[in-house]
């Protein structure tokens, strides 16, 4: 199918926008909530996390999670299984299971990005398509595993690799 957004216009000095760059090809941004897709199947595929698998999140607190503060967006719920925290969009929850299955092998994590592809380009460079995914060389820091909802770790990547990603999964793999 083709691809319909308009995603290539910036802010000018005027405060208007114009016509600027592509930016879901163009530019590695931090992927946001959007990149948790990616962190539950790492969690469901590669750590065999079972679904009742529950965490304390703070009840919309501040937590620590190895040494970063995480914090949901609402209150309301203390301890949360997998369903829930799906549901919820949880930073803290995602933060957690992540950080305790990863923290030591920083490598399992980057090579499980890699089996997703999202270390590679979509096939766009003659349009000017960037890298894919950056970060990930010699895998990610433990200190940042919780930094972020979806563990982000200090890796960045471009839009396109996360609808490609959701277009996959969507369809079946293809």
């Amino acid at each position: 199918g083709e691809i319909l957004a308009l995603v290539n216009l910036g802010r000018t000095p005027g405060g208007g926008y114009a016509e600027r760059e592509n930016y879901a090809i163009g530019r590695n941004t931090e992927p946001g909530s959007t990149f948790k897709l990616a962190s539950m199947l790492l969690l469901l595929d590669d750590a065999d996390m079972p679904l009742d698998q529950t965490y304390d999140t703070g009840n919309g607190r501040v937590v620590k999670v190895g040494g970063i503060r995480v914090q949901d967006s609402h209150a309301g719920f203390n301890d949360m299984d997998f369903r829930t925290a799906v549901a919820q969009s949880s930073n803290v929850y995602f933060a957690k299971a992540i950080w305790e299955r990863y923290a030591d092998n920083k490598e399992r994590y980057s090579d499980f990005m890699k089996k997703l592809h999202l270390d590679q380009t979509v096939g766009l460079e003659a349009f000017g398509e960037k890298t894919a995914l950056s970060g990930l060389e010699g895998g990610a820091r433990p200190q940042q595993y919780a930094r972020t909802p979806l563990v982000r770790l200090s890796y960045q990547t471009l839009p396109i690799q996360v609808i490609t990603l959701y277009n996959a999964i969507a369809n079946d793999g293809k």
